[in-house]
């Protein structure tokens, strides 16, 4: 109990007064400690701390479907001058647009958390669309300024003009000669207890400083430098359209249970960043055509006994049992008998046959960086997915020298966390032949009607081939005619390409930001 204090209990010493959202009572504000630890997590700047405290409280109103979360400060805005006017217009109108939003996160502060994150990724990825939107509010925050400063220069010169008549005033007046005689003895006598007066009123001021200095340093509603730059940053981001956010949220691979599944099974998914960027790659595989789609294969069969019959035309003679009584009455019925020209119903039943896939992984050095690695794992999980659902059966080896490592065959939900949850992503050096992996595999599928260690027997069904790589592969492979899809990263592969193209199969070469067929 007395951690979860110390992870939310409210810094007193250390917050703002000018927060926008009001504190609540039953879901507190995240500490500093602890807003630490969660940017730090999500590998995000400290910078925004006072952010990240100030959207979980959001969040929490917005759970409790709350909309009465303005604080005192911010509720009259005719009492606010006119930079604290704009903050609170900024302000307002983010969060009236936030409400409407869905942002992932299992709890307030993980939302706030994965807010910052969208909204850095929008700032960056939108930095021209965002230029004039900064600038037409640095226009206004400006325009703001000028209004306070002309104010108090009209004030200024309205006290200047009320003292100069006041003077004019006195001047006017006539006093009697023994009224100037006792109010210059008056003056004179008072001028020394001024001049002292003055002395120790100055000596005074000096110690009031003083004091006010060394209050001010403890005084906690204060803000230094650092917290003015995190609350300006606050309101940077809050000058950023939520249209830009939810462009960056790959809605469909954020929704599916399986995908989120396995993307908890890596350490280098434990972010939301990392999560995030691994979402984008997977909504890009989605989109590389007819070629990659998994679906079940349903095949018709003829039975002797079911309930599901199918009319079709007679093939043979003895099927005359199976049609239709009203066909006999037709005038040429012995005609269409001797022609086979007759509608029988034959007992059928349905037979679905999973999708069958062997993935190739390039093992060779050149795969080691990171950016290949990430997309492999990308690759993978948009694959296992269809696995998760029982849609289709995976064969995964790594190929490296013309030769295959082990394969693991993926067919369920628990096979697809565990595969994914174990794989390597560290591979060795050494040279790649894709054409004498491919044709080895036909050998042992269509000869010895196995797969090397999974006893298996894919030789009637000929599963199609998915090859990883960078693209520096040797393609020998002019008689192979199951289909391939290829996908090459951070390169080109024609003789890959031209292998694809022949098998009906699909290639794609991944670049930095493109995508090439």
């Amino acid at each position: 109990m007395q951690q979860k204090s110390n992870f939310w209990k409210v810094d007193s010493d250390n917050d703002f007064n000018d927060y926008y959202i009001k504190e609540h009572k039953y879901y507190w504000t995240p500490s500093t400690y602890w807003a630490k630890y969660i940017l730090t997590k999500n590998k995000l700047s400290l910078d925004h701390i006072n952010t990240l405290k100030e959207f979980a409280r959001f969040f929490y109103y917005q759970m409790v479907e709350d909309k009465s979360y303005v604080t005192t400060k911010y509720k009259d805005q005719s009492k606010l001058s006119g930079t604290d006017l704009l903050n609170a217009k900024v302000k307002e109108s983010f969060y009236d647009d936030l409400w409407y939003k869905r942002i992932p996160g299992s709890n307030p502060t993980d939302q706030a958390a994965n807010l910052i994150t969208l909204l850095e990724r929008a700032k960056d990825q939108n930095a021209s669309k965002l230029s004039s939107i900064e600038q037409e509010s640095k226009e206004e925050e400006d325009k703001a300024k000028k209004e306070d400063k002309e104010k108090e220069e009209k004030e200024e010169k309205q006290k200047k003009q009320q003292e100069k008549q006041q003077g004019e005033d006195q001047e006017n007046e006539e006093p009697s000669e023994e009224d100037n005689k006792d109010e210059g003895e008056s003056q004179d006598g008072e001028g020394e207890e001024d001049s002292q007066d003055g002395e120790s009123k100055n000596q005074d001021g000096e110690d009031d400083a003083e004091g006010e200095d060394s209050k001010d340093c403890k005084n906690p509603n204060l803000k230094s430098t650092s917290e003015k730059e995190a609350e300006e940053k606050a309101r940077e981001f809050m000058r950023i359209p939520l249209e830009f956010v939810t462009q960056q949220l790959p809605k469909e691979s954020f929704d599916s249970s399986t995908i989120n599944m396995l993307m908890n099974q890596r350490e280098e998914m434990s972010s939301f960043k990392d999560k995030l960027e691994m979402m984008d790659k997977i909504a890009m595989i989605e989109s590389f055509g007819k070629s990659f789609e998994i679906k079940k294969h349903v095949a018709e069969k003829k039975v002797c006994n079911s309930f599901e019959h199918k009319q079709k035309k007679m093939v043979e003679f003895d099927e005359i049992v199976s049609s239709p009584m009203y066909q006999r009455l037709f005038p040429h019925f012995k005609q269409k008998f001797a022609t086979k020209d007759l509608i029988v119903n034959i007992p059928v039943i349905h037979e679905e046959s999973k999708q069958k896939i062997i993935i190739l992984a390039d093992f060779s050095g050149s795969m080691s960086s990171h950016e290949k690695q990430s997309w492999m794992l990308a690759l993978l999980a948009d694959r296992l997915n269809y696995c998760m659902k029982e849609e289709c059966e995976i064969f995964f080896s790594f190929f490296l020298n013309g030769l295959v490592g082990k394969f693991h065959h993926i067919y369920n939900k628990e096979t697809a966390e565990n595969f994914f949850k174990t794989f390597n992503t560290y591979p060795s050096g050494g040279d790649t032949q894709i054409g004498i992996v491919i044709e080895n595999i036909r050998k042992e599928i269509m000869f010895k009607k196995k797969l090397f260690n999974i006893d298996v027997d894919l030789s009637i069904e000929q599963p199609e081939i998915l090859v990883i790589n960078d693209g520096q592969d040797t393609v020998k492979a002019n008689e192979f005619k199951w289909k391939t899809n290829a996908i090459t990263l951070y390169g080109v592969n024609d003789q890959l390409r031209n292998l694809c193209e022949r098998t009906g199969g699909t290639y794609v070469s991944i670049d930095y930001n493109t995508m090439k067929r």
